[in-house]
């Protein structure tokens, strides 16, 4: 049975007050790009949380004590796997947070994992892992059988999907005459690229090229940090955008096509004080764009919605978020402002990665109260 140390966390209850302005419009021209909803179709809302426990915490067993974790997923069945950095492996807990087993070792063949970065998990709950140690993607059947083993030719630097073909799809960071670039691929099954759907121009790192024509890029990860994120959506589909872009794309791996979704922004100049802080913070390394990214993350439910977490001026006192909510249709629907940033939404709750009073990572749940009254 699991310990649990967080009593002031079981059974408190938060309610999250979030104004929802009144819609005039809906989005239009969705192929194209052209028009741009700038008020959210649904009205007021008041989404009521409640903190039910930490379901993951360093008690949940001796042998999966975490340090700092690097993915969190979830099945269909409600159980949690989960990557963290000091276990060459995929963590298992039931759905009541329960440790059930580790799979894998140190290692590089299959069912090995050097550092194992990113997870995906399909309708079937069949389980992928991209290992950033090996440049290896291992697909595994939901008893842990490999079904999958295949080396990636090109580092990944995003989220991972995998279609029912078993094509991989994730963005790689790639130097050209240009400089540095993100680029949304296709690797096949024997990790060889086959296509690429998109490229942005990577601002975020500084680039040092050799004299007999190598190079070396870097930079420091900060909140202003160019970044690509790409989220699945259903067995089909996938969202993906690349921050300093006012919109961000739906993939349909069937169809082969992107649908553009503008979003209800402004671009923000970056301030003088906001380049001194991050000269104090960062130097050099910093690598300031122009205007602010537009968005941090992309994240998806169960029920096909779309969230878009807005970027705060990083000198601002409000530490809540706003969350730009869309349909996988297009419709822009909710703006909502959170305390909190998901790792998870599913079953009407949020899951969200946090620390104990000893700075140990914890998982805690929330439970959205009125979840059934949020319109689609």
């Amino acid at each position: 049975m699991m310990r649990k140390r967080f009593p002031g966390i079981i059974n408190v209850s938060l309610r999250l007050f979030v104004t929802i302005l009144l819609a005039t419009a809906l989005l239009t021209g969705m192929n194209t790009g052209k028009g741009k909803a700038t008020i959210p179709t649904h009205g007021q809302l008041i989404l009521e949380f409640e903190s039910q426990h930490a379901v993951i915490d360093s008690d949940s067993s001796a042998r999966a004590m975490l340090s700092f974790v690097r993915d969190f997923k979830m099945d269909s069945r409600g159980n949690f796997y989960l990557l963290d950095l000091k276990h060459p492996g995929i963590l298992l807990f039931d759905g009541k947070g329960s440790f059930l087993r580790q799979h894998g070792k140190m290692g590089k063949g299959p069912g090995d994992y050097m550092k194992p970065a990113r997870l995906y998990i399909d309708n079937r709950d069949h389980i992928f892992v991209y290992d950033q140690g090996n440049y290896n993607v291992t697909g595994l059947d939901p008893d842990f059988k490999i079904r999958l083993f295949t080396r990636i030719s090109s580092p990944i630097s995003s989220n991972i999907f995998v279609s029912t073909n078993g094509d991989i799809y994730a963005f790689v960071r790639d130097l050209d005459q240009t400089g540095p670039v993100r680029r949304l691929v296709e690797f096949n099954e024997k990790g060889e690229r086959v296509k690429t759907i998109a490229g942005f121009q990577d601002s975020g790192f500084l680039v040092k090229r050799g004299k007999e024509g190598g190079a070396v890029m870097g930079g420091m990860i900060h909140e202003y940090t160019p970044d690509a994120y790409l989220s699945p959506l259903d067995k089909d589909s996938f969202v993906y955008g690349y921050n300093l872009e006012d919109k961000f794309y739906l993939y349909n791996t069937k169809e082969q096509k992107s649908r553009v979704f503008p979003l209800a922004v402004k671009k923000s100049p970056i301030t003088g004080d906001e380049k001194d802080y991050f000269e104090k913070k960062c130097g050099k390394w910093a690598m300031l764009t122009v205007h602010r990214p537009f968005f941090k993350n992309l994240l998806t439910d169960d029920k096909g919605r779309i969230y878009v977490f807005l970027v705060n001026p990083v000198l601002s006192e409000e530490k809540s978020l706003n969350i730009d909510i869309f349909t996988q249709k297009g419709e822009y629907i909710y703006r909502v402002t959170s305390p909190v940033i998901p790792l998870s939404i599913k079953d009407g709750c949020l899951y969200v990665l946090d620390k104990d009073e000893s700075d140990n990572p914890i998982i805690k749940r929330f439970r959205i109260k009125n979840y059934a009254s949020v319109k689609c």
